[in-house]
């Protein structure tokens, strides 16, 4: 005799667990988009220009706490095998936020320091030394954005301060796994925004978290057997 699958978990079969997945992706990625929703419509809004990056940065704020609990979400919900992603999404958003934005505040500021020194070294600096300049800030741009990626996976998986965080980020930069597989999509998330559009990219934004998550376990790995020592 068989027994009917109870109410929000998932069934064994290919097909019940498949639609699962795409049923939290599409979840997560609503979620995402809903509680980002503010900071997007300012960065909609933003001409091209140099001079915008600080506004920019001020609509980036809500992304990060948002894909973050949206992380959350996708592991609770597939560890506890439940249709759920909504009440975990939501629960890690109330309770992450403030340490995400821990370190997520520092790392806009810099990078848009970075960004606007990037734009107006030519005005600052002699002609020669603009090419050299503008190299080593990019460098410091990609090393930036990927320990960004590495907090956004530890935050999302672990309860740390922010600057805690960023030192736990820093630390497992050496990785060379997780850290060029961060700075590959960072890679593929300029492309899209440049060949696309910044509404495609945010449409991708889920997609490529789950990604990077799994590039990243290694690193969650490492600071599991850490604490458990």
């Amino acid at each position: 005799m068989s027994t009917a699958t109870p109410v929000g978990e998932v069934g064994p079969g290919f097909l019940s667990r498949g639609s699962a997945a795409v049923y939290r992706l599409l979840v997560c990625q609503l979620l995402w988009l809903l509680a980002s929703a503010p900071g997007l419509v300012l960065i909609a809004l933003l001409v091209a220009d140099a001079s915008n990056l600080p506004v920019l940065a001020l609509g980036l704020v809500p992304t990060a706490p948002a894909l973050s609990a949206a992380l959350h979400a996708w592991r609770s919900s597939t560890a506890e095998d439940d249709l759920q992603p909504a009440r975990h999404f939501w629960h890690g958003y109330r309770t992450g936020t403030r340490y995400v934005l821990g370190w997520w505040l520092p790392v806009l500021a810099v990078g848009t320091v970075l960004g606007l020194d990037l734009a107006h070294l030519h005005l600052v600096v002699p002609g020669p030394a603009v090419p050299v300049l503008q190299g080593a800030t990019l460098v410091l741009l990609a090393l930036l954005g990927v320990v960004g990626a590495h907090a956004l996976v530890i935050s999302s998986a672990f309860t740390v301060r922010g600057r805690d965080t960023l030192r736990l980020a820093l630390h497992h930069l050496r990785r060379p796994g997780p850290s060029l597989g961060a700075l590959a999509l960072l890679v593929c998330a300029v492309g899209v925004l440049v060949l696309g559009s910044d509404w495609v990219l945010a449409l991708l934004v889920v997609p490529g978290a789950l990604l990077l998550d799994r590039l990243s376990r290694p690193v969650v790995t490492a600071i599991s057997e850490e604490l458990l020592r």
